[in-house]
Parts: structure tokens; sequence; C-alpha cells
């Protein structure tokens, strides 16, 4: 795998509510605290992010220093299988004199616990000593029942063209006037005249009168729309169609002689779920009879975005939700674009600073921009060049990755 330089851009402003509970180095062994956590109490709530900074306090070097978290246990000391305390580093290699690290913790629960208070201790050690442990504690309460939906109001468009997507949203009341959180179910009337996502998207397929339905808590509101065409004009008549049973089939894109086709969503057949994993390649020389040539599988539910560039030296597919949220290149072979040349083993770019494994949205890190440097005289990237890869990190900074082509075609090779 190649490693991507890196650094943090900017920050989005991240508040955090922390209560003192209790801390206590009286298990380290030695007479002298050389290491300290700061702050000395922390606790966490159930799913929170925060950071704690260790230092040494000594006056010689200290390292390796292990962050090591026991077990979570309940008010009565019994041992909880299944939540667990991440640390983010593991290890820090030397402490010098005066050094301090920010320690990022993640709490994760691994599921639902019962009400009451939990502790978990963080030690630090070094050579088999416990140099300093840090007491965090974390109060499980689950939140009262929301209060009977009494009334729900759809609010968007009444007027929605055919093959646009629209945003619908509605928004629920109890007896009193007050908003009831939850997640409305979707429907649009006529059955199977378009789709709605789970998050009030809707697409029409045809021009006519339709209905968008909420219903939340037993309560419903239907919002009457009409559908106009696109006022398309001219005709079309099928030549011919290769047929995809399995998935779903999303983007479609041509080059020459070959067209490309993307998928999406869960599809079952026969009692077989296939989900848009697959980006598949198609011979369109006798437009009549498209042939399916090869295929490309990759972690993902959506395939789309399928875009060959204009001079055909480069294919680029983007994919949605993989299982691991990793980020790979596939190279494909465009004097004959059935084939796939390689794949990179790994990802190019996975959380792994601290900005990125913590934040709004932990682990997460998304590729957004991507800047090129050089390029030769007919307009090819110049293998040496450097590119500039600007990403999303938690949902709370923007990033900057470095590396070169040839480091990036490279990594399809090893």
């Amino acid at each position: 795998m190649i490693r991507l330089s890196r650094k943090w851009l900017m920050a989005a402003p991240v508040t955090a509510a922390l209560a003192a509970y209790a801390c206590s180095d009286a298990a380290a062994p030695q007479s002298e605290a050389l290491v300290q956590f700061s702050p000395q109490a922390v606790e966490l709530e159930t799913g929170r992010d925060t950071a704690v900074v260790i230092r040494n306090v000594g006056d010689a070097a200290i390292g390796p220093v292990a962050l090591v978290a026991g077990g979570v246990e309940d008010e009565g000391g019994s041992l909880i299988p299944g939540p667990r305390l991440v640390t983010t580093p593991t290890e820090i290699a030397t402490l010098n004199p005066g050094d301090e690290r920010t320690v990022w913790l993640t709490l994760d629960t691994a599921g639902a616990l019962q009400d009451g208070r939990y502790r978990v201790e963080l030690a630090a050690r070094a050579a088999e000593r416990v140099l300093s442990t840090l007491d965090l504690g974390f109060l499980v309460s689950a939140p009262p029942p929301p209060a009977p939906v009494v009334t729900l109001a759809i609010t968007g468009p009444t007027s929605v063209r055919q093959g646009d997507v629209v945003q619908y949203s509605a928004e629920a009341r109890d007896g009193d006037g007050q908003p009831v959180p939850g997640t409305p179910q979707w429907t649009l009337l006529p059955a199977g005249s378009g789709i709605v996502a789970a998050g009030g998207r809707v697409v029409t397929y045809e021009p006519g009168p339709r209905s968008v339905v909420a219903t939340l808590g037993g309560v419903s509101d239907t919002l009457d729309i009409s559908v106009p065409g696109r006022g398309l004009a001219g005709s079309f008549s099928s030549v011919g169609q290769g047929l995809e049973r399995d998935r779903f089939s999303s983007d479609l894109w041509l080059y020459g002689s070959h067209a490309y086709t993307g998928t999406w969503g869960g599809r079952t057949v026969l009692g077989t779920t296939r989900f848009g994993n697959a980006l598949f390649a198609w011979d369109v020389t006798a437009p009549a009879s498209p042939v399916l040539t090869d295929s490309v599988i990759v972690d993902a539910r959506v395939v789309n975005d399928v875009k060959v560039r204009a001079d055909g030296q480069l294919a680029v597919i983007t994919h949605e939700a993989s299982t691991d949220g990793l980020n790979g290149i596939t190279l494909l072979d465009l004097s004959d674009p059935s084939q796939v040349l390689s794949r990179s083993r790994n990802n190019i770019l996975e959380p792994r600073e601290s900005y990125e494994l913590t934040g709004q949205v932990p682990n997460v890190v998304f590729p957004s921009g991507m800047i090129v440097e050089q390029y030769d005289h007919e307009g090819f990237a110049e293998p040496t060049s450097q590119v500039r890869l600007y990403y999303g990190a938690a949902d709370t900074v923007v990033g900057l990755a470095v590396a070169t082509i040839e480091d990036l075609i490279a990594a399809c090779h090893d």
C-alpha cells in the first residue's frame, strides 16, 4: 500500500460536553508519577469521542508508552462483553521530559447497554510498569419515549417535472404542538409510478397526477402533486438491449464500440439478493445484440458515475456504501476496454490520523476533488506529476493528500 502525504487544512467548530467523574494514579507502582493525564478525570457519554493529553512530567525520557484500556465494568465491578474504549494512538514511541501528546478516546458501545453507570480504566504502561491510570465513567440512560404523533404535515413542491429528483420533508407534532422526532415512511401513489428514497426524495416516471404520502406513528399526510412532461421533441426507437437480470442498472457511458453500465441497490432474484457492486463492460459493435464481455466487482452497494475521458486514456468509476470505507484504484485497458489491467490490492486513502478517526462522523474519509499538477504537450499527465487530493475527514475537517501518478499506478501492481 502506498502512503499518501497528508495534512489537516481546516476544521469546523466542534463542541463536546465533558463532566468530571474519577481518576486515580494510586495503582501506579512507582513512587513518583512520571506521566500524567490531563484532564485527570473524564466522563464520556455513550457514543461520544473526546481527547486527553498525556505529559511527561519527569526529568528522563520514557518510551515506548503503551496506552492500554481495560474492560468495561458495571457498578458492581462485573465485566461487560462487547463495549470497549478505543485509543488513538495505541502507543507513543518516546515521551521526552516536558513532551505531551494528544490521545483521542472513542467509546464503542457495540450495541445496546442497559441503563446504569459504567467505568473503564486506561493505563499508560512502559516496560511492563503502570506509569499512570485514568478512570473513565459513562452513564447510560434510555431517553423517554416520544409523545404520540397527532399531526403530520408534508412540505415540498406540488408541481414536479418528470424525471427530476425532488426532496420532501414531513414535520410531526404532538397534542401540544411540539415537534416529535422520528423518520416517516414514504410512499408514492399510484404504486409503480416512481421511486421514493427513505429520506423523502422522489423521482416520477411518467406525467400525470400523483400523491406523496408520509406516515409516522400511525398518522399519515398526503400531498397531491402534478407531474408535467419534460417537453422533449423527436422520436426514439429501440435497436437492441443487453439484459442484466441480477442487479439494478444505474449509469450508462458509451465509448467507441463499448458501453459501461453501473449497478445500485439490492435486487432479489429467486431468493438471492445481489447488490450494486458491479461495473459491466458491453461490446456494442452490433447494436442490435450487445454482448457482456467483462465486469469489475468492487466492495460497494452502488457503482455510479461511470466516466471515460474524451481521449480514451482514462476510465473512472465511483462507488458508494462500501463495507470498509476504503478507496482503491482500477486500471482499464482502453485499447480493449472490456479488459481490466489491474486493481490496487489495498486502499490508497483510509482513516489514520487523529482528525480522520474522530469527529462528527468518526473513521471516515471521502475524496472530493483532485488536481494533477503537470501535463505533457499532448495533454497526458506526466508520470512524475504530483496529484493533490482534497478530502473530507470525519465530517469535521478538510484534508489534502499528495502522491504522484507513478505512485498511484504502482499501487495497482503491488
